[in-house]
Formats: structure tokens, C-alpha cells, sequence
């Protein structure tokens, strides 16, 4: 897609539909995206279900999470915490 593709898509929509067809499109996709996002954690489930959890497993599913929270706290808790005024967000959202 071409940036003149994005520029007419946009200006199209504010001039070729109403503010009525504007919220029945935007309410039709975010519809589509809860079902997607919905049908993308089955599958995920479906696929936990098939994998043999062992002692070794629960190691790796330890390390993991201590990783992924190490990392949010890192890259969401650090920037927030360093500059609270920036990012307009209630207290207490970047210690979480």
C-alpha cells in the first residue's frame, strides 16, 4: 500500500461516510479483532494441551516468567517511573 493510498483512505472516510456508518464500521472491526484475538487464544490453549509437561518444563516455564516480568518491568516500570509527567497515566500504573 502506498502512502497516497493511506492519505485518500483517510480523507475518503470523512468525506464518503456519515458519522453513523463511521461508528458501524469502526464497531464491525473492532467486532472482527475480539474474534480473531479470540480464536488466536484457543489455539493457543489447544496447543499447551498437546505439550507433556515434565519436571524439566516447569524449570523452563519458571524461567520464562521471570524473564517476561523482568522485561516489562524494564522496558513499561523504567520509562514510566523516569519520566511519570510525560505519559499522563494514573499513579501507580507503572509499578504493576
Amino acid at each position: 500500500m502506498a502512502p497516497a493510498d493511506l492519505v485518500v483512505g483517510n480523507h475518503g472516510r470523512t468525506l464518503g461516510m456519515s458519522q453513523t456508518t463511521q461508528r458501524y464500521v469502526d464497531v464491525f472491526w473492532e467486532l472482527i479483532h475480539e474474534i480473531l484475538n479470540a480464536v488466536l487464544f484457543v489455539l493457543i490453549g489447544m496447543e499447551v494441551i498437546l505439550i507433556p509437561f515434565g519436571p524439566g518444563m516447569w524449570s523452563a516455564v519458571v524461567v520464562a516468567l521471570a524473564v517476561t516480568l523482568l522485561a516489562r518491568a524494564q522496558t513499561v516500570g523504567l520509562p514510566v517511573g523516569l519520566a511519570p509527567g510525560w505519559f499522563k497515566l494514573p499513579r501507580g500504573t507503572g509499578r504493576g
